[in-house]
Parts: structure tokens; C-alpha cells; sequence
């Protein structure tokens, strides 16, 4: 019987990858600020299954921007970069991946390269072989909540002026835990903290780990 069994969940689940669509490649290219804005505006169909590249060509781009679920931006010699109020980026939406670039908030105004805060989604942030650099709050801002995964790898996050270089809080209460995981990053402030951990616990297991 249970032989049986499992022949008809094998049979179910051939049914179920065949059913499902491949991942598209999809990919975009953008040389301009006003190119990589109208990009984050507009795409709202992009997911984990249906992912969209952008890939920015190396130059300065003024940008402040959510960066919307699905969205990976690769750009070797790129460099995002504001300096009002607001965030570089706001990465707080789904399965959103930075790779290979600078992001940096020069000031005067106030706001963080990266920001990653929004109680209520299910969020992933992944971040390699970046650069963020943060003149006023931090270079990375993360309020952490149910279910979210930040992983960076390879990165370096610099607070410059009085700026932390990894500021981030926990919500609390949460329904589920959150993750956080960095490895072979740097840190450094030149008078803020190079990471800062403000009223963590949130009553789940979460996990925080530098390697």
C-alpha cells in the first residue's frame, strides 16, 4: 500500500514540473538614470518564477527608487547613488537581488543606500559583491520581520560621516522568524557604528550570523 502510495505522489509531482513553466530569462539593459527610473516604475509583473536582469552599464546613476519584487540589478562599474531625503534603494520587496555595484547616499539629505523594512511581506534580499556607502542614517537600514532573509556575500557596507555602516531593528511580536546571514563582508564607520543591533528580539528563534 504504501509502495502505491508513493508511486502516485512521483506521478503527481512529474505531473506538476511539467505543468510548470520554465523560469524566462528575461533581461533588460539601461545606460541612463531615466532609463533604470522608468524600469522600477513600470515592471510590476516580475516574481521569483518570472525574474527580471537588469543590467546597468558602468556610469553614475541619481536615483531614488522601490525596487520592485523579482528585480535583480547587476552592473559592474555602476554606481547608484542621492543626495536628499529618501533611500538609494527601497529593496523591501520579494526575491530582490544586488549584484556587482556601488550604491551610495552622499547626503545632505537623509536616508540610507539600501533600505530593507516592511512588516507583512514575506521578503528576500540578497546582496553580492556590493558596495554601499551611507552619509547620514547607514549604508544598510534593515527592519527585520516574519519570514525574511537577507544574505550578503562579498559585500562592503561604509558608513561615512556620522552614518553607521549596518543599522538594523527587529519588529516584535512577530508570527514567524527571520534570518539574516552575512559572510566574508566588511564593516566600517568613520564616527557611527560599523553595525548597529537596536531592540532585537522579536519572540521567534531568529537568526543573525557573520562568517
Amino acid at each position: 500500500m504504501l509502495a502505491k502510495l508513493d508511486r502516485r505522489v512521483r506521478r503527481a509531482m512529474r505531473r506538476v514540473l511539467r505543468m510548470t513553466p520554465a523560469r524566462p530569462e528575461r533581461v533588460v539593459h539601461v545606460s541612463t538614470s531615466g532609463e533604470l527610473v522608468r524600469v522600477l516604475r513600470r515592471v510590476r509583473w516580475a516574481s521569483a518564477r518570472h525574474p527580471l536582469l537588469v543590467r546597468l552599464a558602468p556610469g553614475d546613476y541619481r536615483v531614488s527608487s522601490w525596487v520592485p519584487d523579482g528585480i535583480t540589478l547587476d552592473g559592474p562599474g555602476a554606481r547608484l547613488w542621492w543626495d536628499e531625503d529618501g533611500d538609494v534603494l527601497n529593496a523591501s520587496g520579494r526575491d530582490v537581488i544586488l549584484r556587482r555595484l556601488t550604491v551610495d547616499h552622499v547626503g545632505p539629505g537623509r536616508g540610507y543606500a539600501v533600505h530593507a523594512d516592511g512588516p507583512g511581506r514575506s521578503a528576500r534580499l540578497t546582496l553580492v559583491d556590493v558596495t554601499l556607502r551611507g552619509a547620514t542614517k547607514a549604508s544598510l537600514g534593515l527592519g527585520l520581520f516574519a519570514g525574511q532573509e537577507v544574505q550578503a556575500t562579498g559585500s562592503r557596507f561604509e558608513g561615512t560621516a556620522g552614518a553607521d555602516g549596518v543599522y538594523a531593528h527587529n519588529w516584535h511580536s512577530q508570527p514567524a522568524p527571520c534570518r539574516i546571514e552575512m559572510h566574508g563582508c566588511t564593516y566600517t564607520a568613520e564616527a557611527g557604528a560599523p553595525t548597529r543591533w537596536v531592540d532585537l528580539g522579536s519572540g521567534q528563534p531568529d537568526v543573525v550570523r557573520f562568517a
